[in-house]
């Protein structure tokens, strides 16, 4: 993934019996990883550097700022 002001990552959660949630990320967040936002670097290792998303029922709250239709807004404005 590129870390860029133009790089969203768009993240749909299927859960039974509710509809589906929806959530746009600016890649910029990963520039402040913590529970939710996580990056792996590997340094002095051949991997390249990796960045992803702790999906809990802890972390789950933490989504919530980046709800589609306010991060819709938020880009809009």
């Amino acid at each position: 993934m590129a870390i860029s002001e133009s790089f969203y990552v768009a993240l749909v959660i299927f859960e039974e019996g509710s509809p589906p949630s929806l959530y746009l990320i600016s890649s910029l967040e990963w520039n402040r990883p913590g529970r939710l936002l996580v990056d792996r670097h590997y340094e002095g290792l051949k991997s390249k550097p990796e960045w992803g998303l702790n999906i809990s029922n802890k972390n789950k709250q933490m989504l919530e700022p980046f709800a589609f239709n306010g991060a819709i807004q938020k880009l809009i404005a």
